[in-house]
């Protein structure tokens, strides 16, 4: 038989070579038209493709395992074409048509006796938006309005759906208007976008009155998002500082690390000074222990704890601490050897320092004088006071340094008050307590970073003063104090809908714990160019075998 090159196998060769030669686009997607899903199968792989108007949209394939190669579904798909639908696409197919019906699509199948497979995929949602706005009486009038030229935001399309501008129109149904938050909000292509971009999302396609206001309470109201965004506002709690002593030595700042120096400085300062009518100090174990307070208690001294996990109450130990270790790196730098043999020459120093809070240096302020030093001489000599006079310069050294005392404070509240802002609570409230992921420290089953910010809620059962809060906690977190600066607390907006679990919690006082290894899973050697590295897979304590390391 003759071969005739036709104008037909012209023009399919011409086709052939440009789709070779030209690289494919893919089409960008159009709202509320139909997709077509084609898939394939055969021994080596799998394939999908997503068509809109015979434009490809998008597209995906992966090889096949061994084990997947040796199934009974790839046998089948191949060797009995008269049972294709239900062997050589069930696999893909069911897993397929469970996505898609789960993701609120209708989907309607073709049997093409190939070994392809056909799907018509719309959105169930959009359905049930337009059947249901029959119920709305509201639409229904400004949809009346529109006809007689009132209301001209408004129109029908051809399919029944009232839309304003373009943007389908939703019912006021709390069932209806939950469901497209939640798509929008919760579900796998959206991981909880802010009330803003949730906002600018939706806006495009729905339009409800007072939309806008339900997507951010909506958003107020998530569970996931109390745990895990951060509040972008200003701290809460204003500056409260301790009130200015009437005399020297009445409270005392109590800012040792050293197990050693506790009870010998105390015993120095009572015998060189007096007792303390106050001593406040952070909640280390050396002073919450049952010896200490016993001990104060025997002395007539009151003890005034920090809140938990908020150094800021002490502030001004804080500050002279940091201003310490400065004067250490600099006298060990130039001096050299250990630090503690610096020790009197930086009391010394830091003692006759002036200070700007008190508007003079310590020594001066204690004993009406500064100290003498090879700089600062003062020639010695007789030098008479009489009672009477000595008491008054005391009297005025005292009112001049309150007085300035009471300026720094003000100044410093004035400045840390701009950065804050007020926030209080009420006993019986719920609330999170917030948490500082660590590197190498996980919570409640998460690593690092993606821990949750906050964990709870909790009840309030008590306000102590005007920036701490009493929580009841669980007895799993008996060992920590229960006592929090309102910095560390977020209000939990409830919602019916929420499912709070009791979480598994192993936590040290420091609201943390670290990892702890279980059993050596695998064992394998990272052969480099010069070295072998052994390697170990491990499985971690509160944690899954696909979660091990």
């Amino acid at each position: 038989m003759r071969f005739e090159w036709s104008d037909k196998c012209e023009q399919s060769f011409q086709e052939l070579k440009k789709r070779l030669v030209t690289t494919p686009i893919l089409a960008l997607p159009v709202t509320r038209k139909d997709y077509v899903i084609y898939c394939d199968a055969s021994r080596l792989g799998l394939g999908c493709v997503v068509m809109q108007d015979e434009n490809v949209i998008t597209y995906a394939s992966r090889q096949l395992k061994e084990h997947e190669c040796k199934a009974k579904i790839v046998t089948d798909a191949l060797s009995r074409k008269s049972r294709l639908l239900k062997s050589a696409l069930c696999g893909i197919r069911v897993v397929l048509l469970n996505e898609l019906r789960g993701s609120k699509a209708v989907v309607t199948t073709e049997d093409s006796r190939s070994l392809l497979a056909q799907f018509q995929v719309r959105s169930s949602l959009v359905t049930e938006i337009v059947r249901r706005q029959s119920e709305d009486s509201n639409l229904q009038k400004k949809l009346g309005k529109s006809k007689k030229g009132l209301e001209v935001e408004f129109e029908l399309r051809t399919n029944g759906a009232i839309v304003k501008q373009g943007r389908l129109c939703v019912s006021n149904i709390s069932e209806l208007k939950n469901t497209i938050l939640e798509a929008a909000h919760s579900s796998a292509y959206t991981m909880h976008p802010g009330s803003t971009k949730m906002y600018r999302t939706l806006k495009k396609t729905y339009w409800w009155s007072g939309m806008k206001q339900e997507i951010a309470e909506y958003v107020d109201r998530c569970l996931i998002c109390q745990q895990v965004k951060p509040i972008r506002q200003r701290p809460g709690g204003f500056l409260n500082p301790f009130p200015v002593s009437e005399w020297t030595w009445e409270i005392l700042l109590w800012i040792f690390y050293l197990d050693y120096l506790v009870h010998p400085v105390d015993m120095m300062i009572v015998s060189q000074y007096e007792v303390p009518v106050s001593i406040v100090s952070d909640r280390d174990p050396r002073f919450t222990s049952k010896f200490w307070p016993s001990l104060q208690k025997a002395m007539g001294t009151g003890l005034k704890f920090s809140t938990s996990f908020h150094p800021q109450t002490n502030g001004q130990s804080e500050r002279t601490i940091q201003t310490l270790e400065y004067m250490f790196r600099a006298c060990v730098l130039q001096l050299k050897g250990s630090w503690d043999t610096h020790l009197p020459l930086m009391e010394f120093a830091y003692n006759n320092n002036y200070q700007s809070s008190i508007g003079m240096a310590p020594y001066e302020a204690l004993y009406g004088r500064p100290y003498r030093t090879p700089v600062c001489w003062n020639e010695g000599g007789e030098r008479k006071l009489v009672g009477p006079e000595l008491v008054q310069i005391m009297t005025n050294n005292i009112k001049l340094i309150r007085e300035n005392l009471r300026i720094g404070q003000d100044r410093q509240k004035s400045y840390a008050d701009k950065r804050r802002r007020n926030l209080e609570f009420q006993v019986r409230d719920q609330v999170f307590l917030k948490l500082s992921p660590r590197r190498g420290v996980i919570r409640f089953r998460r690593k690092g970073k993606l821990s949750p910010r906050y964990i709870g809620p909790y009840q309030i059962t008590e306000r102590v003063g005007p920036a701490a809060y009493r929580l009841e906690l669980l007895i799993e977190l008996a060992r920590i104090h229960d006592f929090f600066h309102v910095s560390m607390l977020r209000k939990y907006i409830p919602d019916p809908s929420h499912v709070l679990q009791e979480q598994p919690v192993e936590l040290k006082e420091d609201l943390s714990y670290v990892e702890e290894p279980v059993q050596i899973l695998d064992r394998k050697e990272q052969v480099l160019r010069n070295k072998t590295i052994p390697l170990i897979k491990v499985l971690w304590r509160h944690h899954g075998a696909e979660e091990a390391t």
